[in-house]
């Protein structure tokens, strides 16, 4: 996704060729003859905000060349980050636009520079502070989400954080209480120190996002009438009959199993089936109303 994203990034390129200098300086002088007055006219705001428009969409074309020259062994171009990384260039580029004096020796491209590096610098750093779990404490993790596995696989549940706890101290020191091991459990999740990808058993028949459950469909009542379920399915489309049958009516197979099979991901199979539910709830309530 980042990848085809990066493409239109690149592609939007091409209408905005690069300018001469003379443009660049008659450009930044129209850009502070608005920043720099106290009360610019409607007609210096205009004229000011066009030529910063201009002078940004120009150049532009910096933010990837910096991100090659610079960055992009840190930010590679299948970083789930960035076009966020991107973007806080290019919001730089338009600080640089509007602090930039045409007045000065030096190029805006060389001036602009500075300003996108902090950009990229700035991402990776905010990166660097997000909630990191202590790398001795992994195994504590690992452990965790193995009883995560086991009782899911025995019980078809979640254990709660206090269990889980409770079964880790029988074997183990420095336990966390139960609040710091969901926030560990949480960022592990969502974070590239764990990743939700990461197998929970042995075989990687199930990872971590198969169990984050993110609504108990089958309390539905309407899940509950196969007759009726199976009444209904001519009203949906291909996928939405397919995951349906394959997860309520049949063997009742994990999200993975079917993305598998179907080519979706499994964040996909989740999508489709909450709208089926939602599809069957609706259709099942009219024509309740019908009768």
């Amino acid at each position: 996704m980042a990848s085809d994203d990066l493409n239109f990034w690149f592609d939007g390129l091409g209408n905005f060729p690069p300018l001469t200098d003379a443009e660049h300086k008659k450009l930044g002088r129209d850009i502070q003859a608005w920043i720099g007055s106290a009360e610019p006219t409607n007609k210096v705001a205009r004229r000011g905000l066009i030529s910063r428009d201009r002078l940004v969409r120009h150049n532009l074309r910096l933010v990837p060349h910096i991100w090659k020259k610079g960055f992009q062994a840190r930010l590679p171009s299948n970083h789930r980050g960035l076009l966020d990384a991107f973007q806080n260039a290019s919001v730089n580029l338009m600080s640089a636009a509007n602090k930039y004096d045409p007045d000065r020796p030096t190029k805006f491209s060389s001036y602009a520079t500075s300003w996108i590096q902090k950009g990229f610098n700035d991402y990776l750093m905010n990166q660097d502070r997000m909630i990191r779990i202590p790398q001795a404490n992994h195994y504590i993790i690992k452990a965790a989400q193995a009883i995560i596995s086991r009782e899911l696989m025995e019980n078809d549940k979640v254990p709660s954080t206090e269990m889980i706890c409770e079964e880790l101290r029988r074997s183990r020191k420095h336990v966390p209480d139960p609040e710091t091991l969901k926030i560990w459990l949480e960022v592990a999740a969502v974070t590239d120190t764990l990743s939700i990808h990461s197998a929970l058993t042995d075989d990687e028949s199930l990872t971590l996002e198969d169990t984050m459950h993110y609504h108990d469909y089958r309390s539905d009542p309407v899940l509950d009438d196969v007759d009726l379920v199976m009444s209904q399915l001519p009203h949906l489309n291909h996928n939405e009959r397919e995951v349906i049958t394959r997860r309520y009516l049949g063997k009742a197979e994990r999200l993975d199993k079917v993305g598998r099979d179907l080519k979706i991901s499994r964040t996909r199979i989740h999508q489709i089936e909450q709208s089926a539910i939602e599809k069957l709830t609706a259709l099942v309530q009219v024509n309740c109303l019908a009768a």
